[in-house]
């Protein structure tokens, strides 16, 4: 099965059993679009943790936690700032037949902040975040060698915890 020594970053195990990681992304984008006179830079360190724990071999306890960016979309009007977001993470892992099957199932939440939703007028603006929390269920088989099969199940719970709204009430005459 695999390890936390195969994921990106500085992973460092404490014996058989207990694995951790710590990794981070930088990201500099340097966006210009010469037909609107556009220009927007964005540079941001993006860390992320995990820790796994397996009491045997084959069975695997994880946690991970993560922070992110994301430009603006084009369409945004008014003041820029980059989209950010946070995720965290709990699973379970199952290998059977000598690793050649997998299963897998994790709960997770995502926070985004800085999100673009267009204004009662249309014009999309800056104006929102989000908050999606879910499930996800996953079996991976390799039945023949090189040969990989997934059949995997998500359930999403998304809402928007920030946003604005206009409502019009017609008042009688």
């Amino acid at each position: 099965h695999k390890d936390a020594s195969n994921l990106a970053g500085w992973p460092a195990a404490f014996g058989d059993r207990l694995h951790t990681f710590l990794g981070a992304r930088f990201d500099d984008i340097d966006y210009e679009d010469d037909a609107t006179g556009t220009r927007r830079d964005y540079s941001q360190l993006s860390p992320m943790a995990g820790i796994s724990y397996s009491p045997v071999s084959e069975f695997a306890i994880y946690v991970n936690a993560g922070r992110a960016f994301a430009p603006p979309s084009t369409r945004v009007v008014g003041d820029r700032e980059a989209e950010e977001s946070t995720q965290y993470e709990v699973g379970l892992k199952k290998w059977l037949s000598n690793g050649r099957l997998s299963a897998t199932l994790a709960l997770y939440q995502l926070d985004r902040e800085n999100i673009a939703i267009p204004d009662d007028n249309g014009v999309t603006r800056q104006i929102g975040d989000q908050r999606s929390r879910g499930v996800e269920a996953e079996l991976a088989a390799e039945p023949l060698p090189a040969w990989y099969t997934f059949l995997s199940y998500a359930f999403l719970d998304a809402e928007l915890t920030r946003f604005a709204e206009q409502v019009i009430v017609p008042t009688e005459q």
